[in-house]
This record gives C-alpha cells, structure tokens and sequence, in this order.
C-alpha cells in the first residue's frame, strides 16, 4: 500500500483516538461535577462507534505498514495506541456505568414509605436458578440485582432466600 493510505488510516484512527480521548476527559469531569452527566450520556451513545472507528482504522494501519515493510519497531509502536485506547473506553464505560446509575437511583423517589410496610407479604418472584453455567452467570447476577439485592424494603435474610 502507498504512503497515501498509511496517512489515510494514521489520520482516520487518530481523530478517533482524539475522541475517545475527550469522552474520556468528560468522565472524570463528571466524577466532581454531575451537571456533565447528560453530556455524557450523549458521548456515551457514539462511544462503540468511535471505538469501532479506532479499530478499523487501526488494523488497517498496522496491515498497510507491514505491507509497506515498515521497520518493526514502527510497528510494534502502534501497540501502544491499542492499548490506551482500549484502556480509554473501558474507563469511560466504568464511569459511565457508576454515575448513571447513581443518576437513575437518585431520579426514582418511592411513593410510600416502605420502612414501615415490612411485614407485608410479596407474592414470590419467579427468578431463574443459576446452572453453575459461567456464561450465563452475568445475566443471572444483573436480573438479582436489578430485582432483589438492591430493593431497600428487603432485609438481607429475605433477599438470600432469593438466591
């Protein structure tokens, strides 16, 4: 491949390392200050394009240079660029996945005052029982906890019986 496609690709990953670069500076920022979340979010809806962006470009890069019989040491440089960017979306998404949710929780008031209603029988849920299947254990775990382990009208007796 020419010169021109290695610049091609070089720039192509580069603006979207620029991106997830920013995404990335407007998650911590919204570690001290929350009036970012909604700007977050939107960031957060284009975050696996950029990403999927990096990669494509990326890959291509690193073909057209050792099609080009670029030095490996050029090569092994570009490691470095997966690697932060990876690193950069997996951090975004924690931050995301940990303010937003405080964001929801925060947002639902009860209607009632459920510290009072304690002796109230619920009819029972039907969860699905866990297979020891490692695949199937997120699933498992995100429906407890969406449906048991983080209701505050629960003691922790009754939500182990869940389990």
């Amino acid at each position: 491949m020419s010169a021109v496609m290695i610049t091609h690709y070089t720039s192509k990953r580069n603006i979207a390392y620029k991106r997830l670069s920013d995404a990335v500076a407007l998650a911590r920022r919204c570690k001290s200050d929350v009036s970012f979340l909604p700007r977050l979010e939107v960031w957060g809806s284009r975050l696996d394009t950029y990403m999927e962006t990096f990669n494509e470009s990326h890959i291509n890069l690193v073909v057209a240079l050792t099609e080009s019989n670029a030095a490996p040491e050029n090569i092994k440089e570009q490691e470095k660029y997966q690697e932060e960017a990876d690193d950069m979306y997996f951090e975004v998404l924690e931050i995301m996945k940990k303010h937003l949710h405080k964001k929801e929780q925060s947002d639902i008031k009860p209607s009632i005052d459920t510290s009072k209603h304690q002796n109230l029988k619920l009819p029972p849920m039907k969860l699905p029982t866990f297979l020891g299947q490692l695949k199937d254990f997120p699933g498992f775990i995100d429906l407890y906890n969406t449906l048991v382990h983080h209701r505050k009208d629960l003691s922790n007796v009754e939500k182990f019986q869940y389990l």
